[in-house]
């Protein structure tokens, strides 16, 4: 890299790139928070399809949606075009991207069992499996290439998952309402997610347009990379790669349980899923405030990143088991949801910048630079525990006799209403204390400049 190149790489970036790369995330997330938490209360409650099916496809699906993480990783860091490595990706899956977030939801109500497990299995892969994974893989590979500079990582993964409640609000917020007024049938679902769809279509290609990718490594064993097999063996190297891997899959595992319980939990429980969605907005606001704010935050209290994050997940234990007195108080439901909102931003709001460390690292230790399959790798553990979450809950609803519908709910057996209840309370509990175990395990705090500049000394020599 030549000193204009790491110049450039190290410039601080604008408002407008910020922002534009933070709202692509948003699109992704108003298809990632409808796969994540909406899809399966609308395949039981409106589409009328068994607890168990749907166990079954997620399974099944995930086990191939992490080969395609993988895939796609090695595609991208791949790609050679005039637009870069990973900033193409954003180009074309834009619109199989957004078209996938209206599959999901036109499964024929009175098609044989069979042509239901197919049709969702297809549609679910095409979101999850190909379409999601190929636009997120490039969108978080884009935060490595677009600087150098670890502050500049960390102000874009603030961004990222700042705006990115804007499609939380949208997709897990709006819907419900939307889904109501416009008749609160599979037809409602379908016409509120063509309207996500284009707005996800058209914040993907505002980042691509807006975001370039700035660091350019033209050291030989960069450009001309190895075969797949031996990048692999190096990431396998990496031992934080294997941290990140298992911690952005329990992140995942919170989220997923925590959106998808609470579902359950405002309609069965507190007897009103309209506060679904106030719940859900007001979670999400507090979390996009928070996610801007806390890098200036941390840095005024001086704490470590790794701090930040424990504390988050202590915050999110303490308010699950506030429920345990009061249960049906809509006041400490309120209360529990800012919490977790403030606890969410401070467990992921320094996650990208994080994986960018990552990369760098790996760099550092192996001689070899590997974003894409850096981030595919560690977004893997996202997909794999992610589907495993919601199949293990659709799983036990089935176990504790929840009784599937077409009409938007029906009355539920004593033994559902338990599960669902211990499900929302010591389910999360359960998750964050382990995602602070594993928080504990990350040692390279403090450690960023040191390895930035390492490594630019070592292209500049012409070496990886």
């Amino acid at each position: 890299m030549t000193n204009s190149q790491q110049s450039s790489a190290s410039a601080r970036l604008g408002l407008k790139e910020y922002i534009s790369y933070g709202l692509s995330n948003s699109g992704g997330t108003v298809v990632f928070s409808a796969l994540a938490s909406l899809v399966t209360i609308f395949w039981t409650d409106y589409a009328g399809i068994s607890v168990m099916v749907i166990t079954q496809v997620i399974a099944i699906s995930k086990i191939l949606d992490a080969i395609s993480n993988i895939v796609f990783g090695y595609l991208i860091q791949q790609t050679k075009s005039r637009w870069g490595q990973a900033r193409p990706w954003m180009l074309w899956m834009a619109v199989p991207f957004s078209l996938s977030a209206v599959g999901c939801f036109l499964v024929p109500q009175h098609a044989s069992a069979t042509v239901q497990w197919w049709f969702i299995f297809l549609a679910y892969n095409f979101a999850s499996t190909i379409t999601y994974t190929a636009v997120d893989l490039a969108e978080g590979t884009l935060c490595s290439m677009m600087s150098r500079d670890p502050a500049e990582r960390e102000r874009l993964g603030s961004f990222r998952l700042g705006l990115c409640s804007i499609g939380h609000i949208l997709a897990g917020g709006l819907t419900i309402v939307l889904i109501k007024g416009l008749g609160n049938d599979q037809a409602a679902w379908i016409k509120v997610m063509v309207i996500w769809a284009v707005y996800a279509c058209a914040v993907h290609l505002l980042c691509f347009f807006n975001c370039k990718e700035t660091v350019n490594i033209q050291v030989e064993a960069y450009v001309h990379r190895p075969p797949l097999l031996q990048q692999l063996k190096a990431l396998f190297r990496n031992q934080y790669w294997w941290w990140a891997f298992l911690y952005w899959g329990v992140w995942a595992t919170q989220f997923a349980s925590a959106s998808t319980t609470m579902t359950y939990y405002c309609r069965y429980i507190l007897l009103n899923d309209s506060l679904y969605t106030v719940f859900f907005i007001a979670e999400k606001i507090m979390w996009g405030v928070f996610n801007l704010a806390l890098p200036a935050i941390r840095r005024r209290l001086g704490w470590t990143i790794r701090r930040v994050m424990v504390t988050g997940c202590v915050m999110n234990v303490a308010a699950h088991l506030m429920l345990l007195a009061f249960p049906t108080s809509v006041a400490v439901n309120m209360v529990l949801v800012c919490v977790r909102g403030i606890g969410v931003a401070c467990i992921s709001s320094f996650f990208n910048g994080v994986i960018a460390t990552v990369t760098d690292y790996g760099q550092y230790k192996t001689h070899q630079r590997q974003e894409a399959l850096t981030f595919a790798a560690a977004s893997m553990g996202e997909k794999i525990f992610n589907g495993l979450i919601l199949a293990f809950i659709t799983f036990l609803l089935g176990v504790g006799g929840f009784i599937s519908s077409t009409t938007g709910g029906t009355a539920q057996p004593d033994s559902a209403l338990h599960m669902i209840s211990g499900l929302y309370i010591w389910g999360n509990v359960i998750i964050y204390a382990a995602l602070a175990l594993i928080t504990n395990c990350y040692r390279l705090d403090g450690r960023e400049e040191e390895i930035s500049k390492e490594l630019q000394a070592r292209e500049a020599r012409g070496e990886l």
